[in-house]
């Protein structure tokens, strides 16, 4: 056995694209006509092992987005009140962070724009997670002949990718110890990828020859897929075999709102270090999440108690208190869905639930505190909102009530694309821009 040569490589199956089950409050309209056939859809498996998530990765049972213990969030407040051009932190190639760039991730205000995460605070935080991954994996860059187990490109990587095609980034793997055949042994290759109005994420592992795309928008991927799988075959020439290489169904939490794409994007990656599924994040916990990604930079990456092997640690034992009936883990919870939902299982101990449970838990799309609040006052607010909607609600059925104080303003989000009421001209130029590109495809 010890002879024997190894086994070829065999790229996984593809799995087929789903989209998550649409939850409606009306019954179905009846026609008086026959209705056109229709491609029949994958379903979700009936039950969900919540231990499995999607591409091999855990699905934990408890809350992923911890609330920061209480030193470390009154740091992260009094880094927000420094000046504007105050250099707070700084990145592991030796890039100041200020505090406006840390505004971007908890702005003051809550408008539009605001929350929209600059270009460093993404290289930044991709910077972060895969030099803890090459560390902790003694493959660093800086080790010579070793090739780094885990890189990311910067924004810049995918806008020329697309604007120049790939004559244009012949230099950009071997700047990070990747180029031709090495890539094959990278397990994650993060690229940002910046879609005008929108972040998202694309993964490529060389080791198991795939292409993952994360949009927390659900959109297409085909165009963004197709001009990175283009890339790295130009960068393994001769050792690019398409038929090993696939492109995996991923799916991605779905935002809230118009701006948390850029948190999820660099959130997602940070899931995908910790072999977590990025499903398990929700959009209730970006509040407290955008905190955490404050602390992370400014503790000068995942490093201390904020190394990922010690959250995971973390998730862990909360998930082991959960299955011995201890309730008292509550940090990052945004709602009391998940606790609820547990108990009306009867202590199963295999961790299974519905379609339709599995679509409130890790689908629903709620609406977050203020983006400036601090973790103490999450679930208050929480509560706020959900007697706002409730009020909503009884308007609609005649009432003329006025609306609360403390309603988020809503952008009338659905599950592929936002209201044009937020990006008026500029989201009907991107729509055109990605038509006409897939068609050129």
């Amino acid at each position: 056995l010890l002879d024997a040569p190894p086994a070829p490589h065999t790229p996984p199956a593809p799995v087929a694209a789903s989209s998550p089950p649409a939850v409606s409050s009306s019954p179905p309209a009846v026609s008086s006509s026959p209705a056109a056939p229709s491609p029949p859809a994958a379903p979700l498996p009936q039950l969900i092992d919540l231990d499995e998530g999607q591409n091999g990765r855990r699905l934990p049972s408890v809350p992923v987005i911890r609330a920061l213990d209480q030193e470390w969030d009154d740091k992260v407040d009094t880094a927000l009140r420094a000046a504007p051009s105050k250099e707070l932190a700084m990145t592991t190639d030796g890039q100041e962070l200020r505090r406006r760039d840390f505004e971007t991730v908890v702005p003051r205000g809550n408008g539009v724009a605001d929350g929209w995460v600059n270009d460093e605070i993404i290289n930044a935080y991709l910077q972060a997670l895969t030099r803890y991954g090459n560390e902790k994996t003694r493959t660093h860059s800086r080790n010579k002949g070793v090739v780094p187990r885990y890189a990311a490109f910067t924004t810049f990587f995918y806008s020329r990718l697309a604007e120049k095609g790939v004559e244009g980034l012949q230099r950009w793997a071997a700047r990070l110890k990747i180029e031709g055949k090495k890539l094959l042994e990278v397990e994650h290759l993060f690229i940002p990828v910046h879609l005008g109005v929108h972040w998202t994420l694309a993964v490529v592992s060389g080791k198991t020859r795939t292409i993952e795309y994360f949009d927390s928008l659900g959109g297409p991927h085909g165009r963004h897929t197709t001009l990175i799988r283009g890339w790295v075959a130009s960068e393994l020439k001769d050792a690019f075999v398409d038929a090993e290489w696939t492109t995996l169904d991923a799916q991605s939490p779905r935002q809230g709102n118009s701006r948390d794409c850029g948190v999820f994007a660099i959130t997602t990656a940070k899931m995908i270090m910790m072999d977590v599924d990025p499903m398990a994040v929700r959009p209730g916990d970006i509040p407290l999440q955008r905190r955490r990604v404050v602390a992370e930079l400014l503790n000068g990456g995942f490093v201390g108690g904020f190394a990922l092997d010690s959250q995971a640690d973390g998730l862990r034992a909360a998930e082991e208190e959960e299955e011995e009936g201890d309730d008292t883990y509550v940090e990052g919870e945004d709602s009391s869905e998940d606790k609820d939902s547990s108990d009306s299982d009867g202590g199963s101990d295999d961790r299974c639930v519905s379609e339709e449970e599995f679509a409130v838990r890790y689908q629903t799309d709620e609406e977050e505190p203020a983006l400036g609040s601090s973790s103490s006052g999450i679930d208050d607010e929480g509560e706020e909102e959900e007697e706002e909607e409730e009020d909503e609600v009884e308007e609609e059925e005649g009432e003329d009530e006025e609306e609360g104080e403390g309603a988020v303003d809503g952008d009338g989000i659905g599950d592929f694309v936002l209201g044009a009421e937020h990006y008026g001209d500029d989201l009907e130029d991107y729509e055109a821009w990605d038509a006409e590109a897939d068609l050129e495809l």
